[in-house]
């Protein structure tokens, strides 16, 4: 049985005959992992030292000792012809092997972006101020004011700044507690969920403790 995986290098700088070329496309619709190696050649010969520092390769036996004698010009009809099958068989086998961590990858991280957009639409409450507009007149308004403004607005970079303030300069403990859950919600919509479960542990809003546990949920 022909191994089609040594032909890949071959295939892509056309260095085939019309009977082989013909022979690895029929073979390329019937093995996944050859169509993986192929797709993903380029970059699996770019990534070689970084796949080599993993061990992926530690099969291919006789390898170093084939380069090695190549090197001495140890005169061998057969050191040749080996070392670049085994070449193109090394790339071959970590083109398929990227080419399955990458699916792999992509369906894991999709799972989990469908899994996360499911949790945050239908259990995520809002921090919500009924006297925040959109016509607010921030000359006039307070910081926290403002801070609350600018949330609404998923600016949640300006909101950051006036809570900040909020926190700096109010010693109200109602107020700065109220200003933590607010600031709270700012870093979970960053996703920055660290943070975001420091200020909610400062603050004594009843809502703080159910928002903590959703971040627990999906962090």
């Amino acid at each position: 049985m022909i191994d089609f995986f040594e032909y890949i290098e071959d295939y892509l700088e056309n260095n085939l005959s019309a009977d082989k070329r013909l022979g690895f496309e029929e073979a390329l619709k019937e093995d996944a992992s050859l169509q993986a190696a192929l797709d993903n050649f380029p970059t699996a010969k770019t990534l070689s030292e970084g796949l080599l520092e993993l061990d992926i390769l530690e099969t291919i036996e006789g390898f170093e000792t084939a380069e090695a004698a190549a090197a001495r010009n140890i005169s061998d009809d057969k050191t040749a012809p080996k070392v670049k099958r085994l070449n193109t068989r090394k790339w071959a086998m970590a083109a398929s092997f990227v080419g399955l961590i990458g699916v792999g990858y992509w369906g894991l991280r999709n799972a989990q972006t469908k899994q996360f957009d499911k949790i945050w639409e239908t259990q995520y409450e809002r921090p919500y101020d009924t006297t925040t507009t959109k016509s607010i007149d921030l000359s006039t308004t307070d910081d926290f004011a403002a801070g609350k403004y600018y949330f609404s607005l998923n600016d949640f970079d300006k909101a950051e700044q006036f809570l900040d303030k909020v926190l700096a300069e109010n010693q109200d403990s109602d107020t700065t507690s109220k200003a933590q859950y607010w600031l709270g919600h700012v870093h979970m919509n960053r996703q920055e969920w660290d943070l975001a479960i420091k200020s909610l542990k400062q603050s004594r809003e009843e809502k703080a403790v159910s928002s903590i546990e959703l971040i627990e949920k999906i962090k």
